[in-house]
């Protein structure tokens, strides 16, 4: 078993049972009325909202409960205007705000598809006139709806799962660079430059974590891989693992805060010389695939 197979084995096990109970139970940014969630078969909610009813509950087919649950919002005349089935489904505590700038209050269900660490399904439905699904956000990592202190206007964080396992790196070592969003009638976009304050805080964050030794050996002996990693132990090898992951964190913290020139000067500076046009593009890529590409692909947001 190579060292990152094993470092990956050694995070399934003991972080996933963690980290599913966070998501489960995790405390959203709006005040939390109730438990508002199903996992599995278990668990009901039911909310009142502008004639509307918004309800999660155990999936029952044929008089018999699957290991699943539903969304479901009825008109004020019980008519089924939008109805979806997961692993776990839950109302968030934004749902009955204006989440996406119309004037009109909204739901904001999570499907959760039970996972190790993905995935997230976000469906943002219409409370208002004509009711029903806004949009659809898919992402391997979890979101969070938050009113801006500004102007009111619900703001959307997420990091971008596109980078999951990059570079064939372990998730426990993935940099994930934050990505921030808005709602705007239908259409799904991008706000990261309003939000650079937290992308340069990030940035301080991970040089903080890196020291001239540390650079100096990852240039010259290059990028993670199994053979380099071979020799050292257990310790040594997460330091080089985390030194490769926080100098990613910067290039992409500079580049999804819109400040490009500074993301690749940033590169050529820590990256491995003989490495750095393969790198330069990798990251180019695999961030077109994701939220800095384009935000109405059927992966990362579709009407359906």
């Amino acid at each position: 078993m190579s060292v990152k197979m094993f470092q990956s084995k050694l995070f399934r096990l003991f972080v996933r049972p963690i980290s599913i109970l966070l998501t489960v139970w995790c405390l959203c940014p709006f005040p939390a009325l109730a438990q508002k969630w199903c996992w599995q078969d278990e668990g009901h909610a039911s909310l009142r909202i502008n004639g509307f009813l918004v309800q999660v509950t155990p999936l029952k087919q044929n008089g018999y409960y699957d290991p699943g649950c539903r969304a479901i919002v009825r008109d004020h005349e019980g008519k089924k205007v939008f109805v979806r089935s997961s692993h776990q489904m839950r109302i968030l505590n934004v749902t009955g705000q204006d989440v996406n700038g119309d004037g009109q209050p909204d739901a904001v269900f999570e499907d959760y598809d039970g996972g190790a660490h993905c995935c997230w399904t976000y469906w943002i439905v219409s409370l208002g006139d004509p009711p029903g699904l806004v949009r659809k956000i898919y992402n391997l990592r979890d979101a969070t709806f938050t009113k801006s202190s500004g102007d009111g206007r619900v703001l959307i964080h997420t990091l971008d799962g596109a980078f999951d396992y990059f570079d064939d790196q372990s998730h426990a070592f993935t940099p994930f660079p934050s990505v921030y969003l808005r709602l705007e009638g239908h259409e799904l976009k991008r706000v990261n430059e309003e939000y650079w304050p937290r992308y340069a805080a990030e940035i301080r964050n991970s040089k903080s974590k890196l020291s001239e030794n540390d650079l100096r050996l990852f240039r010259e002996k290059g990028p993670v891989t199994d053979e380099l990693l071979k020799p050292l132990n257990m310790e040594e090898s997460e330091a080089y693992l985390e030194t490769e992951e926080n100098i990613l964190s910067i290039v992409l913290a500079y580049l999804y805060g819109g400040k490009n020139q500074e993301a690749w000067k940033t590169l050529h500076r820590y990256w491995p010389p003989k490495d750095e046009r393969r790198m330069r593009e990798l990251i180019k890529n695999t961030a077109e695939g994701g939220f800095l590409g384009d935000t109405s692909r059927p992966k990362y947001g579709i009407i359906e």
